[in-house]
């Protein structure tokens, strides 16, 4: 059984770039049902898939019969709820097949799962990580101790639910690690790989995603204004599969060099014309999808501490430049920008050991190994 509660299409963000992934390796050789609990419109998605063999797709809608209940748990932040319909239905599938494993994407749905059960689970956002990175970069005392009693009233939780599983982490020091890469592109028929030398920037992030928003209005504000003083003539293009908040929209309709692409037909075009990625992220969780998506297409990033994690050995070889303050982010941009002809070079270097480091196939192979020893 594989558990979660979002579908893998479309594939058009990390999180269902990774189910995605997850779900191809598995099938190469389990029977898989896949439950999605609490979302139709993804369960009715997924049935539409013809491309993943030997899934079953499932659905488990939970409606409490005291909505009340459900609004004061959300209000007072409580994360790890079971939801009695979930457990049932979980229950009499286990009636129907014998499973050798659970699969859970994400923690949070474990809870549901009858205990005994051998489970698997994929820490991605791992909770821990998510919110001391959020009380860390809140931009108020308020929105600390909101995030602080959060994490207060459900790490007692998530504790009791991860020593439950064995995990599969992003990073991290507990459990089997396996990184986040850009699968859709890695899955790709042609990764178009080339350099440029147009002194262009490209930011790539899903602007709904509130670290991506509040990253990129840091950046926008504090550092770019940096940028144009010192670097003439650059620009900066801002790719997004969703429209940003009001807020944001405005900050980069206003920003001087600044195009807003939204949604493009093809992200390798794009990369082509762009020579460096700039990723400003403070908080979240995972590894940085957008740092080793610019590394496969050659292009050396620009990034805070947070983003680098995950990446530490480009950092070591020189692909990657790290700073958290926007006078230390503005120098690596235009430290990096100088020189054309290192520039084109470094790029063809970047993608030739991007090529080798991340590999869809030793990903998927290392996935089934460790499944593998567990199910024995």
């Amino acid at each position: 059984m594989f558990l979660a509660e979002s579908g893998h299409l479309p594939v058009n963000d990390g999180k269902r770039q990774r189910t995605f992934a997850l779900l191809k390796a598995l099938s190469a050789q389990y029977e898989i049902d896949f439950l999605i609990l609490n979302n139709r419109q993804d369960f009715l998605k997924a049935k539409e898939d013809t491309n993943i063999k030997n899934v079953n797709f499932l659905e488990c809608t939970y409606q409490s019969r005291f909505p009340f209940i459900d609004k004061v748990g959300k209000w007072v932040g409580l994360l790890f709820r079971k939801q009695k319909k979930v457990v049932e239905f979980i229950s009499d599938q286990f009636k129907k097949s014998n499973y050798c494993v659970v699969f859970s994407r994400y923690l949070r749905p474990v809870i549901n799962v009858p205990n005994g059960s051998r489970i698997i689970c994929d820490i991605d956002d791992d909770f821990t990580e998510v919110y001391r990175s959020r009380i860390k970069a809140a931009g108020s005392i308020w929105k600390k101790i909101r995030y602080l009693q959060i994490f207060l009233l459900n790490y007692p939780l998530y504790k009791k639910q991860l020593a439950r599983v064995e995990p599969i982490q992003v990073k991290g020091k507990e459990g089997f690690i396996l990184p986040n890469l850009p699968f859709q592109m890695l899955l790709a028929d042609k990764q178009g790989v080339a350099p440029s030398t147009v002194h262009d920037l490209l930011y790539v992030g899903k602007l709904s995603y509130k670290p991506n928003m509040e990253g990129l209005l840091w950046f926008l504000e504090e550092v770019w204004p940096q940028v144009i003083k010192k670097g003439q003539g650059l620009r900066l293009s801002v790719v997004s599969s969703v429209l940003p908040g009001q807020l944001l929209m405005h900050t980069i309709e206003k920003a001087e060099g600044v195009s807003y692409l939204g949604r493009v037909e093809s992200l390798s075009e794009e990369y082509k014309n762009h020579s460096m990625v700039v990723a400003p992220v403070f908080s979240g969780g995972g590894s940085n999808i957008k740092v080793s998506e610019a590394l496969l297409m050659g292009r050396g990033v620009v990034t805070t501490s947070f983003g680098v994690k995950g990446f530490e050995k480009a950092e070591e070889l020189g692909y990657i430049k790290t700073a958290d303050s926007p006078e230390g982010f503005a120098q690596n941009l235009l430290d990096s920008m100088k020189d054309s002809e290192k520039m084109e070079k470094l790029q063809q270097e970047i993608a030739h050991w991007a090529g080798e480091y991340f590999s869809y196939e030793d990903w998927a192979k290392s996935l089934l190994d460790f499944i593998d020893e567990k199910v024995k």
